[in-house]
């Protein structure tokens, strides 16, 4: 299958980056086993002499879906040409749907802050992700409250159709929901796009730069400064706690503040705090389950009932806890108690990536393996099929040479 679209691609010279004179081979990326059957996708890193050349992503349902996910690259792409994976083609090939986009050539956060493990990395990582996000900020669009009210609307509405919630839950969702709204009451609203996905692996690291890829999510929102709460809670937490203390009192975003603030050792159980963290798990509980399985769902569903509580509980207790920032002390226990464990991930890491390294060669060589026999298989049907037309052939003028006989014969007893 994947052999006959490249072959597609490459007789059809659709794709420029895909030189049909160089070698070529791929490897296949499958999505977790989280996933439905609907929502599984497939990612296909193609090679050209070993170098990446293009990046195909279909689901395995053949789901349409994917045009959509292209429309919402494209458009993004077109306001942030230097800031996103460049999105190429989608279409229907071979009767599947794909979409075909630009390689990043780079490490992705992880990796980087892996192999450049020091303060300096750290800072400067972050520092490139903040420098990122303020360029996503310089095109914002205006933007009205009655479009922010819906937004939130029909993320709660949604979230209700699919939850169990108690009378209790209820109340507390709309007393959240008002708290947060009211912040927005007197100030403007913008929106621009956003891949709801903003987290350290699909920020990908070259020449100093940042590039964003994973667009599966991508819309317009006013949500747009929900970014931070996804990068700070899938960030290490003792990580965000030394980032607190360097950039807290540096940074002017409220957003970046409050998110970084949330996920650290400094959360405070503010209402309004509580209430942003809210709408943003639910936010997030709306996303996961559109492509979650029915046994991840089950985990989700027991996993927010969990936070709800937890949410409850702060937003009843309002004494503050006040832990006193302390930089010497945080990056002790960061670079002498944490450090180790960073090393010791590290390691592993680089030996869980040579183990998959020589796994995604077997699988380069599977890949190639089943090139091969794709490329047998279509020769020896075009020799069969070559070899029927010549038999066709010979029939013809076998029958041909019978009529001419048969007249001649007829002649000749005339």
């Amino acid at each position: 299958m994947i052999q006959s679209l490249l072959n597609t691609l490459l007789n059809e010279q659709k794709i420029p980056e895909l030189i049909p004179s160089l070698e070529t081979s791929f490897l296949i990326i499958s999505s977790g086993n989280y996933r439905s059957n609907e929502t599984s996708r497939l990612v296909i890193l193609v090679f050209q002499n070993t170098k990446l050349s293009l990046i195909i992503k279909l689901y395995k349902s053949n789901n349409s879906k994917i045009y959509n996910e292209y429309e919402q690259q494209k458009s993004f792409y077109d306001i942030f040409p230097n800031l996103i994976a460049k999105p190429l083609l989608c279409e229907e090939i071979n009767g599947f749907n794909i979409l075909i986009e630009k390689p990043i050539e780079g490490k992705n956060f992880n990796r980087y802050l892996y192999d450049n493990l020091s303060k300096n990395s750290i800072n400067h990582s972050l520092k490139l992700v903040l420098n990122f996000h303020k360029k996503l900020n310089s095109n914002l669009e205006l933007s009205n409250s009655k479009y922010l009210i819906d937004e939130v609307s029909r993320i709660l509405e949604t979230f209700s159709e699919n939850f169990s919630l108690s009378s209790f839950d209820i109340k507390f969702i709309q007393q959240c929901k008002s708290i947060f709204l009211k912040n927005f009451k007197e100030k403007t609203i913008f929106q621009r796009y956003s891949n709801h996905d903003f987290i350290s692996r699909n920020f990908i690291i070259k020449d100093q730069q940042i590039i964003l890829v994973d667009f599966e999510f991508t819309k317009k929102t006013s949500l747009y400064f929900f970014e931070w709460f996804q990068f700070f809670k899938y960030n290490w937490p003792f990580l965000n706690d030394y980032m607190h203390d360097i950039f807290i009192s540096k940074i002017q975003d409220p957003f970046f503040c409050l998110a970084l603030q949330e996920f650290s050792k400094y959360r405070k159980n503010n209402k309004f705090i509580i209430s942003c963290r809210l709408i943003f798990e639910i936010q997030e509980f709306v996303k996961q389950f559109t492509v979650f399985s029915i046994g991840s769902k089950q985990i989700l569903k027991k996993d927010m009932r969990f936070l709800l509580n937890d949410l409850q509980l702060r937003f009843k207790n309002q004494n503050e806890s006040n832990i006193i920032s302390d930089i010497s002390n945080t990056e002790a226990k960061l670079f002498n108690q944490k450090f180790d464990k960073l090393t010791a991930y590290k390691k592993t890491y680089e030996r869980n990536f040579l183990k998959n390294s020589l796994k995604d060669k077997d699988k380069v060589i599977l890949g190639l393996e089943n090139s091969l026999k794709e490329t047998k298989s279509y020769l020896e049907n075009s020799v069969k099929d070559y070899q029927y037309q010549i038999e066709q052939i010979n029939h013809t003028k076998i029958m041909r040479l019978l009529r001419i006989i048969d007249k001649i014969q007829g002649k000749t007893s005339n």
